[in-house]
This record gives C-alpha cells, structure tokens and sequence, in this order.
C-alpha cells in the first residue's frame, strides 16, 4: 500500500476496525450496542482507530429471525465494507446474536465483509446423532456447526471477556463444560 503523503490518509480520517454490535433474544431495546454506551466507549478507547456501529434485529426467540436478521446483518457488513474498504470488521453478538453473527456469516455477502466474529454468551447448537435420524432440523442443525467449524478454522472465531475488554483473537471454540449434578 502506497502511504506517500498524496495518498496518505490524515489520522482524523483513519479507521482500522469496525466492531458491529449485536444484542441477543428479547433485546432489541439494549443499549449496550449503542455507539455512546459504557461498553462501545471502554472497546473503542483499548482498539486505536475503531468505531463500533449496532446492529439491531427483531430479538424473537426462533431459528428463522435469526436467519432472516442474519441475512440483513450481512448486508450491513456489505455496506460498511463499501464505506470502509480498509477496515476490519468484526461481529460482537451477545447470546443469540452470536448465531445471527454465524448466519450473517453463512451468505456470500458476510463472508467476503466480516473478518472475525465475537460470541458472548451464545447457545452455540448442537444435535446427537441419533436425534439427527429422527429430526427434521437436522439439516439446520449441522449446518450452525458447520459454520462455526469454517469460521473457527479460517481464524474469524474470538472470544471477548464482556466486563474487561479482552480481546482473544485465533482462540478455537472449546469443548463443552459436563453439567454438574445437583
């Protein structure tokens, strides 16, 4: 990239990082995801050059407004990437919108506009084998994990401690925890 003084961009204009913001079920209200909230504010100051932009969905708790909000999310992502060719966008989804991140992700214009995906909390889907025979979502099912497997291998996969901003990039999502007994 050519950073002569002609082409140079003043450091006002600079913007290294988009995070895309998510809430989760039940939340279209939240504020978190705002731009001027504590959270968007504290991930801005510890990320030099970045903005954050929320991204809001029905909040219904069914697979389809997950996919129909996935689907519009990645035409934002597209948008974005259209205003900021130079910028690294990255998805926080908060509970199910870590599954919205992961549909977003699923369509041609996701993929080619976001670079990692952050889950915070998500309900990550999963089906025995032996439910697989018998289920009618089986495809649906198999598919989320095969998203995620495709996300975490092409290194798009973080996670972030909500509280203290720590940004994990590359991290591969681990097993599930065995339930205790109560």
């Amino acid at each position: 990239m050519d950073t002569s003084p002609a082409t140079a961009k003043p450091e006002a204009d600079r913007l290294d990082k988009v995070f895309v913001l998510v809430h989760g079920t039940w939340a279209r209200k939240a504020e978190w995801i705002e731009p001027e909230s504590d959270f968007a504010k504290k991930l801005t100051s510890k990320v030099p050059y970045s903005r954050t932009s929320a991204f809001r969905w029905s909040g219904r708790n069914s697979d389809r407004a997950r996919r129909d909000a996935g689907k519009k999310l990645a035409e934002h992502t597209a948008n974005l990437r259209r205003e900021r060719p130079d910028a690294e966008i990255a998805v926080v989804g908060h509970s199910h919108g870590g599954n919205v991140a992961l549909n977003a992700y699923r369509d041609p214009c996701g993929q080619q506009s976001i670079e990692k995906i952050v889950c915070l909390g998500t309900p990550f889907f999963s089906i025995s084998s032996e439910r697989a025979k018998a289920s009618r979502q089986c495809d649906r099912d198999w598919a989320y994990r095969d998203t995620l497997s495709r996300v975490s291998a092409g290194s798009r996969f973080s996670t972030m401690d909500f509280d203290g901003i720590a940004i994990c990039n590359n991290v591969a999502p681990s097993e599930p925890r065995p339930r205790r007994p109560y």
